[in-house]
């Protein structure tokens, strides 16, 4: 997650569809004057943030390589040691986890996260500080986790252009299209088929009731398509179609929204949904323009769960702590997901900051992703950017915000 300063560098241009929230300004600025030039900036600032996603995924999945080998290096060992375990406590081979029902205990608190370790790899803790530092971000975080451990390989974050943890445990700004994920799970548990298609025009920045009740367009989409191109009237109208308040308040809980012990996660983590029960706030709501906090903390686990099969392992901030897994959504649900997702990054709205000299970046690897943004005006300048997902494409080994 990251707002992002206008950029040095030459980027190409990529739009995502996801929702907008406005802001009213008192006084006219360049960005009001010049619409197009809006629009451009915009273009260049998603495309950063997506392809900051990219290397945070390319770096960590060389990373869990070497984590997962037959034995711990002496590099980690010595780590483990720094952080105050004893030599005769740490195991020469890498623990093989088991799936289990989780006894939910609280992670640690906040303030213990930031001050105890940004991360178990602290190669990894320094290039994704080299990341947040080349794409100049004023204001974000990265988050990597084992996808299937939990084991927190790094946590980065920035404020006002200086290191702060604490920005990666904070719930600050909306999910936007990233709450798609759990419309997306609702539905498919509804029964939604993958065959059934929604036509429709437009919907690129905001929902209308005439939207809603349309039923012809140039445009046709399945959930797969409509996901991966962050399609905003479909989600509403299967939303409006499928859902109730109730559902997807439900369903939101299962992703560890508003449920303080759900996911374990410090205090100001997590987001509380506002589920509006009248019928166009709440079908919006389900494409991802709802009022829905989210902190990468939380982003990271909502991709590993879909990566992990669909359960989701409790961060942990050392290896030699058993992991703990809680589940989310159906294996079923968590493949389709997975291959939405998979779409996301080769066709979708995170396609061209995951390509380079027109080949995929990661290239036989792959990976998949959901992507979000947002802008607000009062911030003339300044997106902000989503994307969580993981890597590899098949059989994920690394989960990233």
């Amino acid at each position: 997650m990251a707002p992002f300063a206008p950029m040095k560098r030459p980027l190409s241009h990529m739009i995502d569809h996801a929702p907008r929230k406005r802001v009213k300004q008192e006084k006219p600025s360049l960005f009001s004057v010049l619409p197009w030039f809006r629009i451009v900036l915009g273009a260049l600032m998603l495309f950063a943030g997506y392809s900051l996603g990219r290397g945070a995924l390319s770096w960590a999945h060389e990373t869990v390589q070497n984590w997962e080998g037959p034995k711990l290096s002496e590099e980690a060992k010595a780590f483990l040691m720094l952080e105050g375990h004893a030599a005769d406590t740490i195991p020469d081979e890498s623990p093989v986890p088991e799936k289990n029902e989780p006894a939910i205990q609280p992670l640690v608190k906040k303030s213990e996260f930031s001050k105890s370790m940004a991360g178990q790899d602290p190669r990894l803790v320094q290039k994704m500080r080299w990341l947040l530092d080349d794409y100049e971000v004023p204001e974000g975080a990265v988050v990597v986790l084992h996808a299937n451990t939990g084991d927190v390989l790094a946590a980065v974050g920035r404020r006002n252009g200086r290191s702060d943890v604490g920005a990666a445990l904070e719930a600050k700004w909306p999910a936007a299209s990233v709450f798609k994920m759990v419309t997306a799970s609702a539905l498919l548990e509804e029964g939604l088929g993958q065959g059934e298609k929604v036509c429709f025009n437009g919907g690129l920045r905001k929902v209308t009731k005439k939207q809603l009740d349309q039923r012809k367009g140039a445009r046709c989409s399945n959930i797969l398509t409509a996901f991966a191109k962050s399609q905003n009237i479909p989600f509403a109208r299967w939303t409006d179609q499928k859902l109730n308040p109730n559902l997807l308040q439900e369903e939101a809980l299962l992703w560890g929204f508003g449920d303080a012990n759900r996911f374990a996660l410090p205090n100001g983590s997590y987001g509380t949904p506002t589920i509006p029960k009248e019928r166009l706030s709440f079908a919006q709501t389900g494409a991802g323009f709802g009022d829905v906090p989210l902190s990468p903390i939380h982003g990271v686990m909502m991709a590993a769960a879909v990566a992990n099969g669909g359960s989701v392992p409790m961060p942990k901030l050392n290896a030699t702590q058993e992991p703990v897994y809680l589940p989310v959504l159906s294996e079923k649900g968590a493949a389709t997901l997975q291959k939405a997702m998979v779409q996301t990054v080769s066709k979708g709205s995170a396609r061209r900051a995951f390509r380079e000299r027109r080949r995929p970046a990661m290239g036989r690897l792959g990976a998949g992703g959901k992507t979000g943004s947002l802008f607000v005006e009062s911030r003339a300048g300044m997106d902000l950017t989503w994307f969580v997902g993981f890597a590899p494409a098949k059989n994920p080994k690394v989960a990233v915000a």
